[in-house]
């Protein structure tokens, strides 16, 4: 079911969460699932608090008790237990893309005709086409971006979890981040069946029931079935540095390689 909440009623949920957040995180000993929209985190924290016996109140304002909180933040000191989920941000392009200019069962659409309404593209469906000038949008226009998320926890003591490693290894990664928190620490066998409860084929059995589904792919790597030569120029103006540092490039000989 698509997220009907209007404007304020979503900034009133968000500004409790925030509170919650930066005054009551050592009190509660909250959890946050940090990440750049687009990056996994709700996949993530439907896991964790799985994981943890804790609960995850998604798209809904929180009881005040402790339990896994996800949210696209930036850095502050008064976050406590912080998983920091991070994806290549050139799939966080076009996953964030169809979440834009696309409704689906979770996103809201009054976003989606806002955003429309901003690029004004021709055919939304020619994501080859547009997608120079949607890179630009997210590194110019919006709040933050991609590259600022990195930079703003880099060499902070946070847990940092890679999605590519969820979808290759989710039961070791899960396992090591229980660890690393002061919660439930599940069995090996307990977090196998949490895996495949969530797993991404089970996951988006559910919600093509429901429809045009959050869902779509979920792979890593599909970002070179749509970067153009002047994308991938773009997108290693704005972040080439960021996408080295994590370790999805060597160097920028990818800029220049043929998809």
């Amino acid at each position: 079911m698509s997220d009907k909440r209007n404007k304020l009623q979503i900034k009133i949920d968000a500004l409790q969460r925030l509170i919650m957040l930066r005054c009551l995180s050592n009190k509660l000993n909250l959890v946050l699932v940090t990440e750049y929209p687009k990056s996994g985190g709700t996949w993530l924290s439907q896991m964790l608090g799985d994981v943890l016996k804790l609960p995850f109140p998604r798209n809904k304002r929180p009881n005040f008790e402790s339990c896994v909180m996800q949210g696209h933040h930036l850095f502050h000191p008064n976050f406590i237990n912080v998983v920091c989920l991070v994806r290549d941000g050139r799939d966080v392009v076009i996953s964030a893309y169809y979440h834009y200019f696309f409704e689906n069962e979770h996103n809201i659409p009054w976003a989606v005709k806002m955003y429309r309404k901003k690029l004004n593209f021709k055919s939304f469906e020619d994501i080859h086409a547009n997608l120079p000038k949607f890179i630009e949008f997210l590194f110019t226009q919006e709040k933050f971006s991609w590259s600022d998320f990195v930079n703003s926890w880099s060499n902070k003591n946070v847990i940092w979890v890679k999605y590519e490693n969820l979808l290759t290894q989710c039961s070791d990664e899960l396992y090591q981040i229980a660890q690393k928190l002061p919660y439930f620490k599940p069995s090996t066998d307990e977090i196998e069946l949490i895996v495949e409860k969530y797993s991404f084929q089970n996951m988006k059995k559910i919600h093509n029931n429901k429809g045009k589904s959050f869902l779509r792919s979920g792979k890593s790597g599909d970002w070179k079935n749509y970067f153009s030569d002047e994308a991938k120029q773009l997108f290693s103006h704005y972040a080439g540095k960021e996408l080295i540092a994590l370790g999805y490039e060597k160097n920028n000989d990818w800029v220049t390689q043929k998809s």
